[in-house]
């Protein structure tokens, strides 16, 4: 069940922009994209979000979710349902944690490290490319590629913790569309290839609803987003390891 992390990693915000020269460097393809998804000031607005709907497994199965976040804190904390039980992944900024009980784990536990890299990065609700150099990543545009005949802005996406993302931003709108990555799971790395879909708006911007992770021979998972909404009242408490009954 470890899967459904590196999925949310693609709750980035996603919206089309006007198209710039065929000749853009890497500055006005990013500029290009923060005015796809609002611009600045409108993220600044964004306080709170939260999404519903279902995640889809391997075989059809599926997991009712929701998901909460708090952006300028870098919390977030995912609920999911699946055979009766209820799972959950927080971050709350600092620390993370999880309740597991399909592997028997019904108490809050910190995560392991792998998991913890994960919830991290799927708790900066903006997405690594808003901002990158703030957070301490670094970007390069390689320059244009035809994706499954999309042509796109390819850029190499170096977070601060040494992990490589390649980006692929479609050539007109700027719209993120394919994010290729390597990441960790229980000690071996994988290939996955994160594909965005289904833009609907959400008050003054435009979010991926569809989004689908291929895990390469491994399989692929799909999550579906129903509803989101922002600026809602949360109760930030949620984001925060609950303190286990010793008695």
């Amino acid at each position: 069940m470890r899967k459904h992390w590196i999925v949310l990693l693609s709750l980035s915000l996603m919206i089309a922009a006007p198209s710039w020269a065929d000749d853009a460097g890497l500055d006005e393809v990013i500029d290009g994209f923060m005015q796809t998804i609002g611009g600045e000031a409108a993220l600044k607005n964004i306080k709170t979000a939260k999404a519903s709907g279902n995640m889809i497994f391997q075989g059809g199965l599926e997991a009712p979710f929701m998901i909460e976040f708090q952006p300028p804190e870098n919390r977030m904390r995912l609920d999911f349902e699946f055979q009766g039980m209820t799972a959950v992944n927080a971050f709350d900024g600092k620390n993370g944690w999880a309740i597991q009980p399909f592997l028997g784990k019904t108490t809050a536990e910190p995560m392991a490290e792998d998991q913890l890299k994960q919830a991290e990065a799927q708790a900066d609700f903006f997405g690594p490319l808003v901002n990158y150099a703030d957070k301490g990543h670094t970007a390069e545009l390689v320059g244009k590629s035809n994706i499954e005949g999309t042509e796109a802005y390819h850029i190499k996406l170096t977070r601060k913790n040494g992990d490589i993302e390649n980006w692929y931003l479609d050539s007109e709108y700027y719209l993120p569309f394919r994010v290729d990555a390597k990441i960790d799971i229980q000690g071996q790395q994988v290939e996955t290839s994160t594909i965005f879909g289904d833009y609907k708006e959400v008050g003054n911007l435009v979010l991926a609803h569809a989004i689908t992770v291929e895990f390469g021979a491994a399989g692929s998972q799909t999550i579906s987003i129903e509803n989101m909404e922002l600026n809602v009242e949360l109760d930030e408490q949620r984001f925060f390891m609950p303190e286990v009954d010793a008695s």
